[in-house]
């Protein structure tokens, strides 16, 4: 059984360092593809600025206006 296991083992080795450096690559591609880029920055920023103009001018909101217009009708 000794000899099995010697004969064996040098090809585990290299395939769990394979399977590491495998697994190294697609974390480094994750990392690589999740960070945040300037214009994903600068659109979050201009939508943020989109929605905090619109709750502080409630005359650009469509449904306010909608709801005026309807009521008025009547």
């Amino acid at each position: 059984m000794s000899s099995d296991v010697r004969a064996a083992l040098p090809a585990a080795i290299t395939t769990w360092q394979g399977i590491g450096t495998n697994v190294g690559g697609i974390t480094a591609n994750v990392n690589r593809l999740t960070k945040p880029r300037w214009y994903d920055r600068l659109l979050g920023y201009g939508l943020n600025g989109v929605v905090i103009y619109r709750n502080l001018n409630p005359a650009t909101n469509f449904t306010v206006r909608g709801a005026q217009i309807v009521s008025s009708r009547q």
